[in-house]
């Protein structure tokens, strides 16, 4: 069986074939100084907006447009921002989240930016909240179909649970407050008989439009119990289920990394959820997948034993019906990423482990079907000593049976910071052996070289611009990265 792998770093495609057919990783992108937060939408031309959290410190979040293959084209830094979503049905705009406080009044705000795929701003707003905010996660901001902006929070000690509502020119419709609803905050791992906890909230149908509310608390008995909210379009409470683990023999845990995913049958229209969770059993202590049909009874599950970690560290998206891809890691030698495919009974299809240096610890944050049906993965790699990368992997998914091989291939060495204003750093790996590093600006010609001290790169006093750096090893092997010279 063969494997291809095409691997872009930062810009240019460099070829390092290994075999494959069936799921070929297409390509492999690594913008530089990310932190812990990052997003991938595409646009209409299938380009990539690259959204990603620079500095945590400064609050700099780097918004990236690439082709799929990696190549750079344009970058442009907002602050405050911490997530980039798509708008649904409009094409090209996209919505950038974050949140601001207003020291010393402390008042809190939601910061909304919509921009163009040409990374345009179009519309910005700061829409207050109010003081002593108790939980404020931007990462729960959803847009339904109608293009409402739906933001959940809590207020105070988490004894009052909002939900404000807010039209596409950021106008608020509503900061409706739910007392049907059990008081609580958002995935806290701190429980008790007495407070409902939520893990996640999202759209469960959308004709009729109706929303999901996922919690949980713990009973006298020290169990976890899960329940499902079911609201109407106006957020309107209607009903509330437990939900119970597949089998008796297993009980939900405080690892309560949780999605909540819709999935419909385009044959009869049978609506089902799934729901990604952490299980104890006596047998095995995993994380699991556990499907719920519209009657929230649990009719299928699959586990992932033997030194995987919580799936909540990764993410879950149903194609169809039939075609479902999660992410997930497991532990050895390092934390390796991987993708499964499963089908409509939770069966696994194939599972791919991604490229992952030894020595890194890989956080999942991103998964998506793109517009050619090719999957894409985006993880925040950790190195021991060196600023994380985001790696993003396009998977070419053409035969759901075949049962893809390991392909592995990393760079050797992590170039930071970029956007960079003098002084630009080479990290090498050990074992690497580099020989020179020279600069071409747009027009390709030559502007600087070194061959000696190579860990170390002074541009300061180069003009603004991007250029490109090609890293030649002894061994004959050459790198390419584009820097922009802030």
């Amino acid at each position: 069986m063969k494997t291809k792998l095409y691997t872009l770093i930062a810009g240019l495609l460099m070829a390092a074939c290994i075999t494959s057919y069936g799921q070929e990783i297409v390509s492999e992108f690594s913008p530089n100084n990310i932190s812990i937060y990052s997003n991938i939408v595409e646009t209409s031309d299938n380009h990539l907006l690259v959204g990603s959290c620079t500095n945590l410190h400064s609050r700099e979040y780097v918004v990236y447009k690439t082709t799929p293959e990696g190549l750079f084209m344009d970058s442009v830094v907002f602050y405050n921002e911490y997530q980039l979503l798509e708008i649904p049905s409009v094409a090209d705009t996209f919505l950038l989240v974050g949140f601001s406080i207003d020291n010393p009044g402390n008042i809190y705000s939601l910061k909304l930016t919509s921009i163009d795929a040409a990374l345009n701003t179009i519309n910005e707003a700061l829409i207050p909240i109010g003081e002593h905010l108790y939980r404020f996660w931007d990462y729960i901001v959803f847009i339904n179909p109608n293009k409402e902006i739906i933001f959940p929070y809590s207020t105070g000690n988490g004894d009052k649970f909002h939900i404000l509502r807010l039209d596409p020119d950021f106008e608020v419709i509503e900061d409706k407050i739910a007392p049907e609803i059990a008081r609580g905050t958002w995935d806290s791992n701190y429980t008790s008989d007495s407070v409902m906890y939520y893990t996640h909230i999202g759209i469960s149908n959308e004709t009729p439009l109706e929303y999901h509310c996922l919690g949980f608390y713990k009973d006298v008995t020290d169990n976890v119990i899960f329940v499902n909210h079911v609201l109407d379009s106006d957020f309107n409470w209607t009903e509330s289920t437990v939900l119970s683990p597949y089998d008796e023999s297993s009980s939900f845990t405080e690892d309560v990394l949780t999605a909540y995913t819709p999935i419909k049958s385009a044959q009869d229209g049978e609506r089902s959820n799934l729901m990604t969770t952490y299980l104890n059993s006596p047998n095995y202590n995993s994380s699991a997948i556990i499907k719920y049909n519209d009657k929230n009874i649990p009719v299928a599950m699959h586990t992932f034993t033997e030194g995987h970690l919580s799936l909540g560290l990764g993410q879950i998206v149903a194609k169809d019906y039939n075609t479902i891809y999660f992410t997930h890691k497991c532990f050895g030698s390092h934390t390796a990423s991987h993708l499964v495919r499963l089908n409509g009974d939770l069966d696994i299809a194939w599972e791919l482990p991604l490229p992952c240096q030894t020595g890194t610890t890989a956080v999942l944050n991103c998964l998506k079907v793109l517009e050619n049906n090719d999957i894409l993965v985006g993880a925040i790699l950790y190195y021991q000593n060196l600023a994380p990368k985001l790696k993003i992997y396009i998977i070419r998914d053409d035969d759901p049976t075949t049962i893809p091989e390991t392909a592995t291939f990393e760079k050797p060495f992590t170039l930071y910071p970029n956007p960079v204003k003098d002084q630009l750093t080479l990290r090498f790996d050990d074992g690497a052996e580099p020989e020179s590093v020279e600069i071409f600006d747009l027009q390709g010609r030559l502007v600087g070289s070194k061959a000696n001290g190579l860990e170390s790169i002074d541009i300061s006093k180069m003009p603004t611009g991007i250029y490109t750096l090609r890293i030649t090893m002894k061994d004959g092997a050459t790198y390419h990265e584009k820097i922009l010279k802030e």
